[in-house]
């Protein structure tokens, strides 16, 4: 195993060899968080794969990796290769892509001047299922070939190869319906009205809302708004052209009726309920179009 680990910019100016699964070269550089890293400058003839598992591996104008099997770009980790006027993705170099999801979540990256994608094998491993809108996974100046030779994105993701105005590839979340986000979560054959977790929410509106149907959920709690309260619901399944929102305000629990958002966008649907004596409740109705 070559191990090239780093907490500022260090230059590799040697070729490094050797061969098989074995040995692969893994660049660790966590404490630069991607601004420095490790730079190769000369034809490297080392067989096995290439591992950045954090920070930086940038490749210098004469700096090749060819001979590595795959490139595996762990989540958060770079692979800079803007020195090159053109960078070619390989069928017989497979690019593996990780994506973590916590937080706001991130993706490896790869970045380049020119991109030569058209006979690209492209892989994803997630950490765990996807939730974010978008992941940014390849930036370049100019592209070479309309698509990957291959590649499955994630369940929920498609590829975007003209993001960010033509100057990146992403995988941007598509609707998937209700189905295929219940199979992908391990809840084969359930219902829009099952309860899977049994906390009293269905499965459909944790689909429609974005949460776990796996757990324990509550919903949102209202948010003190001038004398009122606002109630807000993300909207996971605003793609979906079989769900609709709603939101429904009643005085008794027994009749309800549907009044207009105080505000809806793509990501969310909200409303504020204003003092007016006596009692008044808020509901959030998701319509969905197909019964399943």
């Amino acid at each position: 195993t070559n191990r090239a680990s780093s907490t500022g910019a260090i230059t590799l100016a040697g070729v490094i060899s050797g061969g098989g699964p074995d040995h692969p070269l893994i660049v660790d550089a966590a404490a630069n968080n991607g601004t420095g890293g490790v730079s190769l400058t000369r034809a490297n003839t080392y067989s096995g794969a290439t591992r950045v598992v954090s920070g930086k591996l940038a490749l210098a104008a004469g700096g090749t990796i060819s001979s590595s099997a795959a490139v595996h770009l762990a989540a958060g980790a770079v692979l800079d290769v803007t020195a090159k006027t053109s960078f070619t993705i390989t069928a017989a170099q497979p690019l593996v892509i990780g994506i973590n999801p916590t937080g706001t979540g991130v993706s490896g990256r790869l970045v380049a001047a020119g991109l030569n994608i058209a006979q690209a094998d492209v892989r994803f491993e997630k950490d765990a299922l996807l939730d974010d809108p978008t992941y940014v996974i390849a930036n370049y100046s100019s592209r070479t070939g309309t698509a990957f030779a291959a590649a499955t994105p994630p369940v929920g993701y498609a590829i975007d190869y003209a993001h960010s105005g033509g100057t990146a590839i992403a995988l941007v979340r598509v609707a998937v319906g209700f189905r295929s986000w219940a199979d992908d979560r391990g809840l084969v054959g359930v219902r829009f009205d099952s309860d899977s977790d049994g906390d009293g929410l269905s499965d459909g509106i944790e689909y429609a809302i974005g949460s776990d149907p796996r757990v324990f959920n509550a919903l949102p709690a209202p948010v003190p708004s001038g004398a009122g309260f606002n109630y807000r619901f993300a909207k996971n399944a605003a793609a979906d052209p079989q769900i609709g929102y709603q939101i429904e305000i009643s005085t008794d629990l027994a009749e309800w009726t549907r009044v207009a958002p105080t505000s809806e966008d793509a990501t969310a649907i909200s409303h504020t309920l204003s003092p007016m004596g006596g009692h008044r409740f808020i509901r959030l109705k998701v319509v969905h179009n197909l019964s399943e």
